[in-house]
């Protein structure tokens, strides 16, 4: 019973500072970005994710992601904050480009400098519609919206449960690493690095699993039933839809482009 309400506990305290970091995440909780109604807005930013996956132009690519920022900018949103997120994914696609770059030799061609563009700069972009759609909003009213749009219940439910987990198995490997630091354990130069790392692996698999348990079995003392409470569907007001049609055109409008559908000069 203790261990169940210790879980539950460090469930509270991870839901507190994911709260907390949205918060910080914007200016002025006034702005409309943060306003905008969360249906159309996830809706606006899978359309617009799937204009930019259309894209094949370099230079449209970098207009594209350019509005992504002065809509940031627009919106009122942390830049700080934004860019602090975004760096978490650049060492990625950093690493992604090196082999598409050097994977034929040290003198990548034009064909391969362009390509690795042209992926670089579509996953930074949609990477970044991400990252405003999901900041600018609480959390649970993100997956309330993915529940109004249609998505399953349980596939909801699925969907928020992992996220929570994400920030519990962070705290997890701080706690290890703490442990491991408190009895003089190096990273660097230690023989045993590989053999206590494998037993730390596999400590935190079992202890997931206990955790899941003691997690679940203290939802269903609450009432948990499977399905997550929501509530009732965001009233979509004309000036949500006047800026997810906007943004989409925006969208709409690069794709032709592209496609070689409207020529300008």
């Amino acid at each position: 019973m203790e261990q169940q309400e210790m879980q539950t506990s460090k469930w509270e305290q991870s839901n507190h500072f994911i709260e907390k970091g949205h918060g910080s995440s914007l200016n002025n909780n006034n702005s409309w970005l943060y306003n905008w109604e969360t249906r159309s807005k996830t809706l606006t930013a899978i359309g617009y994710i799937f204009f930019v996956l259309t894209l094949q132009s370099i230079p449209l690519l970098a207009l594209a992601f350019s509005f992504v920022l002065i809509t940031a900018v627009i919106g009122r949103l942390n830049l700080v904050f934004f860019a602090r997120r975004l760096s978490w994914i650049l060492p990625f696609l950093i690493f992604m480009a090196i082999p598409l770059l050097f994977g034929n030799g040290l003198s990548p061609t034009e064909q391969q400098i362009t390509f690795t563009l042209v992926l670089f700069l579509k996953a930074l972009t949609s990477v970044s519609v991400m990252i405003i759609m999901i900041t600018t909003q609480p959390v649970e009213r993100f997956f309330q919206g993915l529940a109004n749009i249609g998505l399953p219940s349980y596939l909801v439910s699925i969907l928020f449960l992992a996220f929570r987990y994400i920030f519990m198995f962070r705290d997890s490997v701080f706690e290890i690493e703490r442990a491991l630091k408190s009895r003089n354990f190096s990273f660097k130069g230690n023989k045993r690095v590989l053999p206590t790392m494998g037993e730390v692996i596999g400590g935190m698999f079992i202890t997931a699993f206990d955790r899941s348990e003691s997690v679940y079995q203290a939802m269903v003392s609450r009432g948990y039933d499977g399905t997550m409470r929501l509530g009732k569907a965001e009233k979509i007001y004309p000036k949500d839809w006047i800026v997810t049609v906007s943004v989409l055109g925006v969208g709409l409008l690069l794709m032709l482009i592209d496609r070689g559908v409207l020529f300008f000069g």
